[in-house]
């Protein structure tokens, strides 16, 4: 388990319960609580995801999903805290769609929520914590292919280099039965 280590500040129950209550929040708001449900029910939302249209289209998440998170805050409050990202890294397509839909150009932003008709600094702080976690699984999915290129890197023959009048040479890892770097003269 990866869990999301709680870099994330207080969130304001009082909002997030008068959010709960609301029939219409501002888009901004309204799409902050549909990423956070999605990566609340990645398991419910991940066959969707893949079965949409094209690159552009977007899964509708109901407003009464995203009220019913918010029902029992306390064990919303735990699942953030505890949000293991192994999930999200193993889906690729879900994360990619996570930052096409909502980090990309003209997506969610800090300074976009902050600006709406009902500011919600909860939402703000929400975001944060979405796209830490989103960028926390892209790098998770980067671990093999670093691995990858970490054990072919040692696979190949050592070599050292130095610059000289020339331009830069390389070397053997062995000259003369004895290491290259072992040989080389600080001056």
């Amino acid at each position: 388990m990866i869990a999301t280590p709680p870099e994330f500040d207080p969130v304001d129950v009082e909002e997030l319960r008068k959010l709960r209550l609301t029939n219409s929040a501002p888009k901004e708001v309204q799409e902050c609580l549909e990423l956070v449900y999605m990566l609340m029910n990645l398991d419910r939302i991940v066959e969707d995801i893949q079965c949409l249209p094209t690159r552009d289209s977007r899964l509708y998440i109901h407003w009464s999903a995203v009220q019913d998170m918010l029902g029992n805050l306390e064990m919303f409050k735990e699942s953030m805290e505890n949000y293991d990202v192994h999930a999200l890294a193993h889906a690729p397509i879900v994360a990619r769609y996570f930052s096409n839909c909502y980090f990309d150009k003209g997506g969610l932003t800090h300074a976009r929520i902050m600006n709406t008709k009902k500011v919600s600094v909860s939402c703000s702080i929400l975001l944060q914590w979405c796209s830490r976690t989103v960028a926390r699984a892209s790098a998770a999915m980067q671990v093999p292919t670093v691995d990858a290129q970490l054990a072919e890197l040692k696979a190949q023959p050592q070599r050292w280099r130095i610059e000289s009048k020339m331009g830069w040479r390389e070397f053997p890892e062995d000259i003369d039965g004895k290491s290259g770097r072992q040989n080389q003269k600080v001056v």
